[in-house]
């Protein structure tokens, strides 16, 4: 250390890119790629790899669900529907009325452990468990926008006929165990009914159960729906005539409650209560990249394993969604990490990690196997993403792996600029970096070290240098300036993370 040298701490976690660097604490960064909050501080994201056997269609939509313990995936493109149990894929595409349709507007999900789904230009569908059906009992010569599943009935936001009436919602009679409804017209002797939505505007958007609620959002204004029994069935009551979903798949359940893309903001609701997790800190950012035809693809999707909801964002361009600006529930912290171009996600026991035991795949022998016929692997299944990638006619499996899908290494970035350092904005000669970096022993992450004489000026970097993980103690420089400004870049194959770092400087005489 140098002599009447300091060194000052910071531990930056997650990052801001809306408030100007100069105004931010300490503690988080103004600018972050591929990395990941976790602990107390950033770790590089997991790259993806093809879901193998490839797709045969190009998927535009899928879902996961179980067939007994066996884990299945369903996609559907604009070729039809396919299903793999993650050793084949099978054709369930129905044998008349299905229809091209545009990514990011199919939605639905399981009741009874059937999929329905449904998208605009073709009727509502179900996967029986051999093929893809039309719903039965659906209002003829109608459309809806949005389908959902709610207690054991399914809710259509949005009737289309000759025109779109927005404000029209409707629900089918209630399914008996172990099917899907029978009918969506209402009698005395059934629970079907329909209801309108007087305030808001656009069309119903998503439709997501909540507690005791369907929480029923259009591109403005928020209802919660709720089950009351004879004469109305279902009620609706107003959350906000403001707030509304982005897109078709646009909201993720957090707890007890909601996190969703609006058109302009990221917000948490309950139910009652309502508060931007978007404000001031990605919000801005965000927004100011984003067309109108790119936000129809937007989507959201929770890695429940760690805590975090992802948004996964058409940045750029329009047709699939390139980039995840991530949420961390529990650290309350953002994130960004790149996307293989897709235009949905499916969570859930993706089949390609949990292949079912058989009589030819299972080691165990009939007088040693302790395991139950038909039973699941030993240690149970691990929830995972899968993204559907009509582009590259593929699905990807999400936050898996050191690479990229094509094999490339995954380039991550921590950057922090505007630092003030010692007491006050006097002009400092910085000495060295001692980061909190672990990973692969003997991997070489580059950093640069620079300093600003105003907040507002571009940075002076000094060069950049390697640091060896696991040898590594400093990096050395000769900066000057009232303000420091680090980045931090790896490019090597294995996980790495860095939990903060250290300043060493010296007051120089002037201000």
């Amino acid at each position: 250390m140098a002599r009447g040298s300091t060194v000052q701490e910071f531990s930056p976690q997650g990052v801001n890119l809306d408030s100007m660097p100069v105004a931010l604490a300490a503690d988080v960064y103004t600018g972050v790629s591929n990395m990941r909050t976790s602990g107390s501080g950033m770790t590089r994201a997991d790259g993806e790899t093809p879901y193998d056997p490839q797709v045969p269609i190009a998927p535009k939509w899928g879902i996961c669900f179980n067939v007994g313990y066996a884990p299945v995936l369903l996609v559907a493109g604009d070729a039809g529907v396919q299903i793999s149990d993650g050793a084949v894929w099978t054709d369930v595409k129905p044998a008349s009325g299905w229809n091209a349709f545009t990514a990011g507007q199919m939605t639905g999900g399981l009741l009874n452990g059937y999929p329905v789904f449904n998208a605009p230009g073709m009727a509502p569908w179900y996967y029986d468990g051999t093929v893809v059906k039309p719903l039965p009992g659906w209002l003829a010569g109608k459309q809806t926008f949005t389908l959902a599943p709610f207690n054991q009935h399914l809710f259509a936001g949005s009737i289309i006929s000759a025109s779109i009436d927005n404000e029209y919602l409707a629900w089918s009679d209630a399914a008996t165990l172990g099917n899907v409804p029978l009918t969506w017209t209402p009698t005395t002797a059934n629970q079907a009914g329909d209801l309108y939505l007087g305030l808001g505007s656009g069309p119903v958007m998503a439709m997501h159960p909540l507690m005791e609620n369907l929480m029923v959002y259009r591109t403005a204004g928020c209802y919660a729906v709720t089950y009351s029994g004879r004469p109305f069935i279902y009620t609706a009551r107003k959350v906000s005539a403001e707030i509304g979903a982005a897109s078709c798949n646009a909201v993720a359940r957090v707890g007890s409650s909601h996190a969703l893309m609006t058109p302009g903001d990221f917000i948490l609701t309950d139910g009652t209560a309502v508060r931007s997790i978007g404000e001031g800190r990605v919000k801005r950012n965000i927004f100011a990249q984003i067309s109108e035809n790119g936000l129809k693809r937007c989507h959201a999707y929770v890695v429940q394993s760690r805590n975090e909801v992802v948004f996964a964002l058409a940045l750029g361009r329009e047709d699939v969604c390139n980039m995840a600006y991530v949420w961390d529930t529990t650290r309350d912290k953002w994130s960004i990490r790149e996307l293989p171009d897709i235009t949905h996600t499916a969570t859930g026991i993706i089949p390609q990690y949990a292949p079912p035991d058989t009589w030819t795949n299972d080691a165990g022998t009939w007088d040693t196997d302790d395991k139950p016929w038909d039973s699941p692997p030993f240690g149970g299944y691990k929830p995972n993403p899968a993204g559907m990638s009509p582009t590259r006619v593929e699905v990807f499996n999400l936050d898996v792996g050191d690479t990229r899908a094509n094999g490339d290494s995954i380039t991550a970035v921590c950057e922090r600029t505007a630092i003030l350092i010692g007491d006050e904005p006097r002009v400092k000669l910085i000495h060295a970096l001692y980061p909190k970096l672990e990973g692969m022993d003997g991997d070489i992450v580059t950093i640069r070290v620079g300093g600003q004489m105003a907040p507002s000026d571009l940075v002076t970097w000094g060069p950049a240098q390697d640091y060896v993980i696991g040898r590594s103690r400093r990096i050395d420089c000769n900066v000057q300036g009232r303000y420091a400004a680090i980045h931090i870049e790896g490019r090597n194959l294995a996980p790495w993370s860095i939990s903060g770092f250290g300043i060493e400087f010296s007051q120089r005489g002037y201000a």
